[in-house]
């Protein structure tokens, strides 16, 4: 298996978000954690999130400790502690002193955008959602965008454009520009899931080694605001991600236009060890 399939095999292991849901495993064969390609705490989060949404865990009753945690799922306090972080940043749990941790009311549209520190990661999330193509074909770039591709005279890009949906909100209109030559990568893809890279590493053959990512706060025009629920004029958060293979060679440029009550950019910091 070459690194390109390994890493698209990393991809869909986000499909384990539904496993334990779907019956696929017993209790006690999920007890313990995994330790593979999908990081600990994001396998900890999603199976408190399943709790959550099965009423398992219902709003009167508090969680299990860490402590408990760490017993169950043969994991560390720093990855429970991890997990915890996460749905707390999201509003979904509260924690009260002396207590324990319960429930907390959230508005549904609020949705929080984890920074993650690998491509996987970002992948993964991106598998989470749902594309709506409102457009594919080839273009004839700006000459802003043309140069990050170094492209030639009268060379044209393939360009996705769209509307991200997840659980049933649409999060983000998107821009997607790709090399010419990768047009023929989607023609028999229906494009559904909102991870495009996969496709792209697997086809081509090439793998990303970095992605460069810029976030600004800009102000919504017309196609965006209709496609994301905003009035003309109203913010918006603008991510711009370019992603490079070997030698810097730029395979997939994005720009995408955020609703700004659905998503909250989240960074974490600690001491340096």
């Amino acid at each position: 298996m070459d690194v390109v399939e390994k890493r698209l095999d990393r991809v869909f292991c986000a499909q384990y978000n539904n496993i334990i849901m779907s019956g696929q495993l017993t209790k006690e064969a999920a007890a313990k954690l995994e330790r593979g390609h999908i990081p600990l705490y994001y396998q900890l989060e999603k199976i408190l999130r399943d709790k959550i949404a099965s009423g398992e865990i219902a709003p009167e009753e508090s969680f299990p400790t860490e402590q408990e945690l760490c017993h169950r799922y043969g994991v560390s306090r720093a990855v429970v502690r991890q997990a915890f972080a996460a749905l707390l940043q999201e509003g979904l749990i509260s924690r009260i002193p002396g207590k324990g941790t319960f429930l907390a009311q959230q508005t549904p549209s609020h949705r929080t955008l984890h920074c993650f520190n690998t491509i996987e990661e970002l992948v993964e999330l991106s598998a989470q959602a749902t594309n709506v193509i409102r457009y594919k074909g080839l273009v004839t770039p700006g000459k802003q965008t043309a140069s990050l591709f170094a492209l030639g005279p009268g060379e044209r890009l393939y360009t996705l454009r769209g509307i991200r949906i997840l659980k049933n909100d649409p999060v983000c209109y998107f821009v997607i520009n790709l090399p010419g030559e990768f047009a023929g990568f989607f023609e028999d893809e229906i494009l559904e899931s909102g991870a495009i890279l996969p496709i792209v590493e697997k086809k081509s053959g090439l793998l990303v080694q970095r992605v460069r990512q810029t976030i600004t706060a800009g102000r919504a025009r017309k196609h965006v605001a209709k496609s994301v629920g905003l009035e003309e004029g109203d913010p918006v958060l603008k991510f711009e991600r370019i992603y490079y293979a070997a030698n810097d060679r730029v395979v997939e440029a994005g720009t995408s236009y955020f609703h700004p009550d659905r998503y909250h950019y989240v960074m974490e910091f600690s001491h340096k060890q």
